[in-house]
């Protein structure tokens, strides 16, 4: 009984041929949902720091100042406190008229919030007193079951600087 190679190698060709295919098939599908997943984080990162922006231009005073957290009067005589909660954005807002409490939750995908006092110079406020420019940034990250197999993990981030005018110049 003789062995035919011809028959042995163009198996194993086609063989090797199918396992590239599979692998070149599933190495696309990571790298679509890996952008897709940078391009929506990024997304989110933005959008939360465009919503933090909008809330803090009618800030009159700031009544506490924490690295996560912001609670300030706004030119209306509301509080308004700002924090992460979870992945999620917090917004609360308390009228002065009516004592109620409205709270905003945003799906934010938050990985962390942080907010620091500055002066302009641009070195950090010991305090909030002595602050002219409030800097703040947002990190929002993935899950792993996001990602294909499981694993992974993809950060981005938003910054922005408010200028304090209303407070500097009291």
């Amino acid at each position: 009984m003789g062995i035919r190679f011809d028959l042995i190698i163009s198996s194993t060709i086609a063989g090797v041929i199918i396992l590239m295919l599979f692998r070149v098939n599933t190495f696309m599908m990571e790298t679509s949902v890996d952008n897709r997943l940078i391009h929506e984080m990024q997304n989110f990162a933005d959008a939360t720091a465009l919503l933090i922006q909008n809330e803090l231009r009618s800030l009159e005073s700031i009544e506490s100042l924490t690295d996560s957290t912001i609670r300030f009067a706004t030119t209306e005589q509301d509080t308004i406190e700002i924090f992460k909660q979870g992945r999620d954005l917090i917004i609360l807002r308390k009228d002065v008229a009516t004592l109620m409490t409205e709270t905003e939750e945003y799906a934010a995908r938050l990985h962390s919030l942080s907010f620091t006092p500055k002066k302009t110079n641009n070195e950090e406020a010991l305090n909030i007193a002595n602050a002219a420019i409030i800097h703040f940034r947002v990190v929002t990250e993935t899950t792993p079951e996001q990602h294909v197999g499981g694993k992974g993990q993809i950060q981005a981030y938003a910054e922005k600087q408010i200028y304090l005018r209303n407070i500097f110049y009291e």
